[in-house]
């Protein structure tokens, strides 16, 4: 696994050193989060209508799924081919006219429906695809069932962001396959109108900035752009749904536009993207970095997250140096939370020059190293191109902090 950083003279102003010898290049930036859970609900009607629509839904997963994974942090302008970049992703398929056990399943009902991690790939991400295609036709409600679209929608919201509490054994299990999702997602696709009994509510504001994007596929849409993007009709029930959520989450996309399923993949349904990796593009330097006795940058990285353990417990992190060059432990407060500050491994003399030089970075152990391997427009020599490999980075929320010298 692999993780690019393009480091560039946006960031801080560079410092004078106590030596006066040289200068800081001093950069910071925030890890996505990453555990994820994706809610599709998805019209179960026995009409032709709604079957074309579940077949539609599922064949675009693929593709939306791919499109997430690479730009995730490797995308096409980089194509590392050395990327199996971490993934925490669970799907919940959610059948409206169904009861009880049978509306939300999760990967406690089949565990296909996640894709849980260190090093994921393209073919894994394909099978939670397929799987989640699969469960979205394998039930298709009676004729005159109750179609409580938004009841449906709201209720399982509120209970995988824990606004409520399981009703059942098959809930609980439910909540418990899907661990503690920072993110939320949500599909809603449907043929024809909520057609529940009751009044319209709109899930809890419990789920607060955790729940984002809301994508609703529907033919129920006016004033439809060119990009298939629309408002629903004001009339529809799925409106008031929809009107009860923050409208910069929401985005309609109109199934009545002919490339409506084009559209979906780059509707952000997973963005930041299954993983916590990504390119940074910000810059150039402002003079060359200055360098190690091996050749290697003369740069500190340094990462803020969650204490779960000791640093030597993460791949590729050490404890953090001191200023009498002794490594120890170190703790800070951020926002009344403990976090826990490592440092990640510079590579060095071998396993730098593979990293540094060859996509597939051969004998590679993880920990970072400067590249040249994806050039940009500025000097070779005020260029900070960070490579991450083997997993040397936290799967959650946390900052990584990069301190370079450079030459005078």
């Amino acid at each position: 696994m692999a993780m690019l950083v393009l480091v560039g003279c946006s960031a801080k102003a560079p410092e004078t050193v106590p030596s006066g010898a040289l200068t800081q290049f001093d950069f910071a930036f925030p890890m996505d989060p990453v555990r994820r859970v994706l809610v599709l609900v998805v019209d179960d009607s026995p009409t032709a209508d709604a079957a074309s629509l579940r077949a539609a839904v599922s064949a675009a997963l693929r593709p939306t799924f791919e499109a997430s994974y690479q730009k995730g942090g490797f995308g096409p302008a980089y194509g590392d081919p050395a990327a199996r970049p971490p993934a925490d992703l669970r799907a919940v398929v959610v059948h409206p006219s169904a009861k009880s056990a049978e509306r939300a399943i999760g990967p406690s009902d089949n565990p296909r429906l996640a894709l849980v991690a260190a090093e994921s790939s393209l073919v894994e991400v394909y099978a939670l695809a397929d799987a989640t295609g699969q469960e979205i036709g394998a039930s298709v409600a009676a004729g005159g069932a109750e179609y409580a679209l938004a009841d449906a929608a709201s209720s399982t919201i509120d209970l995988v962001m824990g606004a409520r509490l399981p009703a059942d054994v098959h809930e609980a299990a439910l909540v418990a396959s899907l661990g503690n999702p920072e993110v939320l997602s949500l599909v809603i696709a449907t043929s024809r109108d909520d057609g529940g009994a009751a009044p319209v509510v709109g899930p809890s504001g419990a789920a607060g900035g955790r729940f984002r994007p809301v994508v609703i596929l529907s033919p129920l849409v006016v004033g439809a752009a060119r990009d298939c993007s629309g408002t629903l009709d004001p009339s529809a029930r799925i409106a008031s749904w929809g009107a009860t959520l923050d409208p910069s989450r929401v985005q309609v996309i109109d199934t009545a536009c002919p490339s409506w399923q084009n559209e979906v993949a780059s509707a952000g349904l997973l963005d930041p993207g299954l993983t916590a990796d990504r390119v940074d593009e910000i810059g150039c330097l402002p003079s060359p970095l200055a360098k190690l006795a091996g050749g290697e940058a003369a740069c500190t990285v340094e990462v803020t997250m969650e204490d779960d353990g000791p640093c030597r417990s993460h791949l590729g992190m050490l404890d953090p140096s001191a200023g009498d060059g002794v490594r120890r432990p170190r703790r800070i407060a951020e926002g009344g939370v403990l976090k826990r500050v490592c440092e990640v491994s510079e590579l060095l003399g071998p396993q730098a020059e593979s990293c540094r030089t060859t996509l597939d970075c051969a004998g590679c152990g993880p920990g970072w190293c400067t590249t040249d391997l994806w050039g940009t427009g500025c000097s070779s020599a005020n260029r900070l191109f960070l490579r991450f490999v083997e997993g040397a980075l936290p799967r959650g929320q946390a900052s990584v902090r990069i301190v370079c010298d450079l030459q005078p």
